[in-house]
């Protein structure tokens, strides 16, 4: 992997992030997450989406953070408030295993057993 798709990634996530917290930041806090994706064939030529989604939300890792496999879906994360009204949503395919960790933690979300230090 090149150093210049690293430094792209490493950019576009902190955009991403920057972005999202902007937009949610009067916003109530998000309560849940929820991956959407399919199961097979558009995940199976992502890896990093793949094993992050089957190892990690899959596996319960993350206490509020869930997947649902939908046939034909393209990987997409969508955030709830308290209400369980959606208040933002984005696309994850060209994230890496170690983005998706980092885009989970900034959003208040802990694994099991992990204490939060904030």
């Amino acid at each position: 992997m090149s150093s210049n798709y690293v430094l792209i990634s490493t950019y576009f996530l902190s955009c991403v992030l920057l972005l999202g917290t902007a937009a949610v930041e009067n916003a109530k806090p998000i309560a849940r997450m929820e991956f959407v994706s399919c199961p097979g064939c558009k995940l199976n030529k992502l890896p990093q989406v793949k094993k992050f989604l089957k190892e990690v939300v899959e596996a319960g890792e993350y206490p509020g953070v869930t997947v649902n496999f939908i046939p034909g879906r393209v990987p997409e994360l969508y955030l709830y408030d308290a209400d369980g009204k959606e208040v933002d949503k984005m696309f994850i395919e060209r994230l890496s295993f170690a983005e998706l960790n980092t885009l989970v933690r900034s959003k208040g979300f802990r694994r099991k057993g992990e204490v939060d230090s904030s």
